[in-house]
């Protein structure tokens, strides 16, 4: 944070290609480890930099990063305008799987909004570019983002075929973090049509994938998933245990976004 708040400060021209770079370098800790408020910082710090010095490329990855991050803090509006201004400038750029990327980023935020019909949109366009563009594990990311909206959607049965192939592709070229997330769909997908043993399967891989990953973040989405399935069949102690642990990493990571929902669950079940 701190090379990148000097280099976005400085007005040496051989410094004014750095923070974007600097900002993007940090994107896969930071998600990791939930620090939202810090990702969003400095992919600030970096778009005003870039804007200043014409940097149109650097400014395309800074927008991305503001676009990520407000997703997951919960401000749809700003996410979506960040994820819209990268996508076109990646599009100027010719570069169709980063402007996927930020797509994708648009629709993570309007599927928490649960602006579901834009967020599909969305998923739909990222899924074409990749199709057309993109490597395998970029095709798979595609998929699991179409499926999720799907079953957000009410729509589980259709999900179910994007998300299996994303699944085989992202086995098939090792992608262990990628599968994770897939999972955790899948998860949600088969407890939706009411397949809860299969569902509790999914969400038990999810996590151990993100486990074994380093993602702890990631790890509040299997686990509040599990808990559902668990308190839908009368374990309200076994989901209960599931929902605090999620709270507990929500708080470690910076989680403001989730940290109502887990709350509202741990209510609905009652008192211990």
């Amino acid at each position: 944070m701190a090379a990148v708040r000097a280099t976005a400060g400085s007005d040496d021209p051989g410094l004014a290609l750095h923070p974007a770079r600097l900002a993007r370098n940090l994107v896969e800790y930071q998600q990791r480890t939930g620090r939202w408020n810090d990702l969003l910082a400095a992919h600030e710090a970096a778009a005003r930099a870039a804007h200043r010095h014409g940097d149109r490329l650097g400014e395309a990855v800074a927008q991305h990063g503001i676009a990520r991050a407000n997703a997951f803090l919960g401000d749809a509006d700003a996410a979506a305008t960040a994820g819209l201004r990268a996508a076109e400038l990646y599009r100027d750029a010719g570069l169709p799987v980063a402007e996927a990327d930020a797509r994708r980023s648009v629709a993570v935020a309007y599927s928490r909004a649960n602006r579901l019909p834009e967020a599909l949109e969305h998923a739909r366009r990222l899924v074409d570019l990749y199709e057309r563009h993109g490597e395998p594990s970029d095709r798979a990311q595609g998929l699991n983002t179409l499926g999720y909206t799907l079953v957000q959607l009410g729509r589980a049965s259709e999900a179910l075929d994007p998300l299996t192939l994303a699944l085989d592709l992202q086995r098939g070229t090792g992608d262990n973090h990628g599968a994770a997330f897939t999972l955790d769909s899948l998860g949600l997908a088969c407890a939706r049509l009411g397949r809860p043993d299969e569902a509790a399967e999914h969400y038990r891989r999810s996590l151990e994938l993100f486990e074994r990953a380093g993602d702890r973040y990631g790890q509040v989405y299997p686990l509040c998933g599990l808990g559902d399935v668990v308190a839908a069949l009368g374990d309200r102690s076994g989901a209960r245990e599931l929902y605090e642990r999620a709270l507990r990493i929500n708080r470690e990571v910076d989680g403001d976004a989730l940290t109502t929902d887990l709350q509202e669950r741990l209510r609905h079940l009652g008192p211990p």
